[in-house]
């Protein structure tokens, strides 16, 4: 059996994280190879997608701040036997806690991350976001052994 994993891009509240997801969603919709196979938009604004690439799945969830809708919608990733979530966490308070139990009742490993940041340059929060949806598409591509 292959290893699975939530990918967990935590931080503070307004640092980012559904930017960074929804900027890495968009960069797999461009290769053509990797197939969206579902998505939804869920509530203030956030996406759930579904992605598979040489038969692995790879489920995006950019909400991050709501632990009761976190659980519904972590149980769609579990229910369609995901290889990687990746999903957005508070860095502190129910949120992590929900990553974790999850994680653990699908039996993935967990890996945590934060976005690139700059506390003196706002004009390269894009192009940091930007490299941090790049990190996620690497690790993705490592942790599945499989090459976009």
């Amino acid at each position: 059996m292959s290893k699975k994993y939530f990918i967990c891009d935590f931080a503070r509240s307004d640092s980012g994280k559904t930017t960074v997801l929804n900027q890495l969603a968009k960069k797999l919709k461009q290769h053509k190879e990797i197939v969206q196979v579902d998505s939804d938009d869920l509530r203030n604004g956030d996406m759930w997608y579904l992605f598979e690439y040489k038969g692995k799945k790879i489920c995006i969830i950019t909400s991050g701040d709501n632990s009761k809708d976190m659980e519904e919608w972590y149980g769609w990733a579990l229910d369609y036997k995901v290889d990687v979530v990746v999903c957005a966490s508070r860095s502190k308070g129910e949120t992590i806690g929900c990553v974790n139990e999850y994680a653990e009742k699908g039996d993935y490993y967990v890996v945590w991350l934060s976005n690139y940041y700059c506390n003196s340059d706002e004009s390269i929060i894009d192009t940091l976001n930007d490299c941090t949806a790049e990190s996620i598409m690497n690790m993705i591509e490592k942790l599945l052994n499989i090459k976009f």
